[in-house]
This record gives structure tokens, sequence and C-alpha cells, in this order.
């Protein structure tokens, strides 16, 4: 896994620099890369309403989280 830099927002909270976009991403596609990405080592997966993929996004987060106990769900950085 590669180390990826952290930025420290204003709120002291740290936020991987390089995230994983799913906009104009197929739902069923969303719920397909994300795992891959998680397994790559991305910590930062961006979505939003209007991207109409944040459901199957967060699901596969989740799904991800199960399969892999070491991580936490904090570990995670998910903007939305």
């Amino acid at each position: 896994m590669v180390s990826v830099p952290n930025v420290k927002l204003n709120s002291g909270k740290l936020i991987p620099a390089v995230g994983l976009g799913v906009w104009k991403t197929p739902q069923n596609v969303a719920s397909e890369i994300v795992p891959k990405a998680l397994d790559a080592g991305y910590r930062h997966v961006d979505s939003a309403a209007v991207y109409k993929n944040e459901q199957e996004v967060s699901e596969a987060i989740a799904a991800w989280l199960k399969k892999n106990p070491s991580v936490k769900r904090e570990d995670i950085f998910y903007t939305s």
C-alpha cells in the first residue's frame, strides 16, 4: 500500500491529500470500484447527493470495512 500524505484542516482533522472521486460514476460501477480503491490504499472517497451514487458508495464502504476489521470507520474520510 502506498503512503499518502495528509492535509490538516482548520478543525485539526487530517484528510488524505489524494482521494477517489465518484462524479459521473454509475451506481453499479461505484459499488464495484470503491472496494477496489480501498484495497489499493485509498482512505478518502468523495461523493455528493447530486452524483446519485451516495447509497452505493456508503454501502460499499460499510461492506469493505466488515471484510477488513483492522481498518476502523474513522480511518476512512468520506465526503459527501
